[in-house]
């Protein structure tokens, strides 16, 4: 393509043209990677495709230089997420640092926050680490957690910085995400001052994320913290089964003698890894009061056992009352389908919710599994079994990641892995971990463990 000074007024147009259409697609497969990465009826290598699309496409922005650039600056109002995304990596590429620090001030308290923290993950330049020391203790919570999480993704050595600004934004919402970001770095000199943000927080979802950093700082006091408050709260369910000995199992069970089996509850059963927890999931499958629960009951059994036990389940496509034309919906109950609209039914295959399929294959199998051992996926605990899981094609991405942060807790195997990057890095990640592991000392099997020590 001609500069753009040289071009004729149609060449000019043209060019116009070409660009956008280039912007509107990379912004519809961004879109499109992002809604995959949470649907569990598709496996995560499906990511690839759309991927590669993506990069093509930014290649060909890059190409078209400041009149490209000029194009996806139109859309820098942010009301179009994957526009603004694509609009942040271009700018990287670019080495624009100062006019994509401003856009990240402008969008990380509005619609593309999470774009703007997944395109300075993606495209942040490694050799411009000047750049980026100040940026954590920006003033604005949600600025200062953006970049948090990019130093956290990355693993960009900054942990001072981190520390820095966690003493600024220890009171809102930044604080969570800088200590997520300390976790990564494997910072303990944040430990107390994590211990000081899990004791004064009284968000969950927040509970949740810095108790996972503490943890994998090999700190025990979160751990104590964790069992104290198992009775009376769900956020430390999953992290009593990332990282505590078998007697907390029993913490897990006793919950069930007072409130209902919650997912949550039912997917820290299985990753707890007692086989007693195999027959408790199987009654819990029998009695299942929602779809939730059945399904977790079905997961929670496959993480424990491992068996490959299958069903085909169909999905219909939501339709939106709000959608149709008034005389489409006239006589319609709420959530009733108009007569004559085609409906699309989807199948997929999920783990079964038969109860007697299970119950049959535990029998046939009772003899693989032992007291006192530790299972995931039918095998004896060891570092191997959670790099499989994190690789899992059949489990979604929270399992995958829980098992990346359980490598970590338990056995101190640590790499950049998460499960929003990209199925190349992911693959190489893995690669990397199970490398790792091959060359470290054996450990014995099937044992509880934390920080590398083995629990009573």
């Amino acid at each position: 393509m001609n500069e753009p000074a040289t071009l004729t007024a149609a060449e000019h147009r043209f060019a116009l043209d070409l660009y956008r259409e280039h912007l509107e697609e990379a912004s519809f497969l961004y879109q499109t990677r992002k809604t995959l990465l949470t649907d569990a009826t598709v496996p995560w290598p499906s990511a690839a495709v759309y991927e590669l699309r993506f990069d093509n496409h930014l290649r060909a922005l890059y190409d078209g230089g400041d009149l490209a650039l000029d194009v996806c600056r139109q859309m820098e109002d942010g009301a179009d997420a994957g526009a603004a995304y694509t609009l942040l990596r271009l700018l990287l590429r670019h080495d624009q640092l100062n006019e994509a620090v401003r856009l990240v001030q402008l969008w990380s308290s509005g619609f593309a926050a999470d774009a703007a923290a997944d395109a300075l993950a993606a495209g942040w330049p490694a050799n411009r680490l000047v750049r980026l020391r100040p940026l954590p203790a920006s003033p604005g919570a949600m600025t200062a957690a953006v970049y948090g999480q990019l130093i956290g993704v990355r693993r960009f050595p900054l942990a001072k910085e981190l520390l820095q600004a966690l003493a600024l934004h220890e009171n809102d919402f930044a604080g969570t995400w800088l200590m997520w970001a300390l976790g990564r770095l494997g910072a303990v000199e944040a430990v107390s001052a994590g211990l000081a943000l899990l004791q004064r927080c009284g968000d969950p979802v927040a509970a949740a994320m810095i108790t996972t950093s503490l943890l994998r700082l090999g700190a025990g006091e979160a751990l104590d913290l964790v069992r104290r408050e198992t009775p009376s709260h769900a956020w430390p369910w999953t992290a009593l089964a990332l990282a505590g000995s078998r007697a907390d199992g029993r913490l897990l069970c006793d919950l069930l003698r007072y409130q209902p089996p919650r997912p949550d509850l039912i997917t820290a059963l299985a990753l707890h890894g007692d086989v007693n927890q195999i027959a408790l999931l199987l009654d819990l499958l029998d009695h299942c009061a929602d779809d939730a629960t059945a399904a977790a009951c079905a997961t929670g059994l496959y993480l424990l056992t491992g068996a490959p036990l299958f069903e085909t389940a169909a999905v219909q496509e939501h339709i939106d009352q709000d959608e149709l034309f008034d005389e489409e919906i006239e006589g319609l109950a709420p959530g009733d389908i108009p007569p004559g609209l085609t409906v699309t039914v989807s199948e997929y295959q999920r783990f079964s919710e038969d109860g007697e399929r299970w119950r049959r294959w535990c029998d046939q199998h009772a003899a693989q599994f032992s007291q006192g051992v530790r299972y995931r996926l039918g095998r004896p605990m060891e570092p191997a079994v959670l790099v499989e899981q994190a690789g899992s094609e059949l489990l979604p991405a929270a399992l995958r990641q829980l098992a990346y942060e359980e490598l970590v807790i338990r056995y101190g195997f640590d790499a950049p892995f998460e499960t929003n990057r990209t199925v190349a890095e992911q693959r190489a990640v893995l690669a990397q971990l199970a490398e790792a592991i091959e060359a470290a000392p054996a450990r014995r099997a099937g044992v509880w463990t934390f920080a590398g020590r083995d629990l009573a």
